[in-house]
């Protein structure tokens, strides 16, 4: 009989036991069980915030972690109890009975509540139809309800023309650099490019603050890298040089204009000083070179030449040829008559055929003292008359001799005082070797 107890103790201790493991284990089941599915709801909840707006999965773990507390807690008071549990699933609307039922059927509304105004700029995940009416997106890869168009998963061209309509800065944006040299293309610390360019047929660059097309041509931005800066910062040297050297070409153009205009009046002059010197003469060449050509004048600037021929009589008749058919009235007139007298006509001379016409020139200037009635008999006049002379060289125009002789006449009239007092300076010359 003991024997039969003890067996009977000894079966009914190890079905304790095993029941005693056996509702271990089912506690543990149940709480990870239990802790997997709070995890996994926080995971899932998480996962999908964060693809849909881009928000920290950080911030979103903390803030879904406290603000789930009451959403478990009801669902730990619902489905308490193995019968209750079972009860629950059986009669449905009686989640809509209970106050904890009802939390959680308000935890899931406010959950696809939260992902539809996350998700309303997550166009990643958007599905677009291309209308008449432009470009429209659903959340579902449905028909457009209005065109019946086909919505497809957006491309990228898609999202960028539907967020530029709200961003219109949206895309590359030009920067402005106003000195090559200086800006600062590249991060200080990384060393990594911070603006992305395009470079016009014109050879210009075009800098933007962000990788992309150009809004004008099309074409994608190239990063900027140190032999482009090196390339801009010559182009700009260059640009900057220009009106430098357009200004030093100008100078020079203007030199230039001024030296030929100088030349241009240098040979005008010449041209009016080989007419000017023409003008002097009257011949060019004679016949044979003559030991002097003469030339008379009064001090009043009239031409002598009645005295001048006689001046040529008197060279002859001391044995020296001589031409007064050489200069003209106006070398007479126009004051080179003095310039020559005065031994300033060097230049003109050398300029002029005279040397290859004769040795010397002779000039010879009348001045009249005075007219006056004589003294000694009543009717008769007497004049007095200087006559200045200069021998002037052919080559050079220097004076070669110079002298003034002073004579006086009479006549019945001015006129035969002054011709007896020129013929008394002409007799008088002959005693000066000419």
């Amino acid at each position: 009989m003991r024997d039969d107890v003890k067996l009977t103790l000894r079966k009914a201790s190890k079905g304790v036991v095993v029941l005693v493991f056996a509702s271990v284990a089912f506690l543990f089941l149940i709480s990870w069980m239990w802790w997997h599915i709070v995890t996994s709801t926080i995971k899932y909840v998480v996962a999908d915030l964060a693809s849909q707006s881009g928000i920290s999965s950080n911030l979103l773990y903390g803030v879904v972690i406290i603000a789930t507390i009451p959403f478990f807690w009801a669902i730990a008071k619902y489905l308490q109890g193995i019968w209750l549990f079972l009860r629950g699933l059986a009669n449905p609307l009686r989640l809509y009975k209970s106050i904890y039922g009802i939390i959680i059927v308000v935890y899931v509304g406010v959950f696809f509540l939260a992902m539809f105004f996350v998700s309303r700029d997550s166009l990643a995940y958007k599905y677009c139809a291309a209308t008449p009416e432009g470009i429209k997106f659903f959340d579902d890869r449905v028909k457009d309800p209005v065109y019946g168009v086909q919505a497809e998963p957006c491309t990228l061209d898609q999202i960028v023309e539907m967020r530029r309509t709200v961003h219109p800065e949206l895309g590359p944006q030009r920067v402005q650099v106003a000195d090559v040299r200086t800006y600062a293309f590249f991060e200080p610390v990384t060393g990594h490019p911070r603006i992305w360019y395009h470079k016009t047929s014109a050879g210009d660059y075009e800098f933007f603050d962000r990788m992309g097309n150009d809004p004008a041509t099309g074409e994608p931005l190239r990063v900027i890298d140190q032999q482009t800066r090196e390339d801009a910062i010559r182009l700009q040297d260059q640009r900057a040089a220009a009106p430098q050297q357009a200004e030093k070409q100008r100078v020079e153009l203007e030199r230039l204009a001024t030296a030929r205009k100088a030349e241009q009046q240098k040979a005008s002059n010449i041209l009016a000083d080989k007419e000017r010197r023409a003008s002097y003469l009257l011949a060019r060449s004679l016949t044979s070179k003559v030991e002097f050509v003469v030339s008379a004048e009064m001090a009043s600037r009239a031409p002598m030449d009645s005295f001048a021929a006689a001046v040529v009589k008197n060279l002859k008749s001391n044995g020296k040829t001589s031409s007064n058919f050489v200069f003209s009235p106006s070398f007479i007139t126009s004051g080179e008559f003095d310039m020559f007298f005065d031994g300033r006509g060097g230049s003109d001379i050398q300029e002029m055929p005279l040397s290859a016409m004769g040795n010397n020139i002779l000039l010879a200037r009348v001045n009249t003292n005075y007219v006056k009635p004589g003294t000694s008999s009543v009717g008769l006049i007497t004049a007095s008359i200087v006559a200045s002379f200069r021998i002037i060289s052919s080559r050079d125009g220097s004076v070669v001799d110079g002298f003034e002789i002073e004579a006086v006449g009479a006549g019945t009239s001015e006129g035969d005082a002054k011709t007896a007092a020129l013929g008394h300076i002409l007799e008088k010359l002959g005693q000066h070797g000419y």
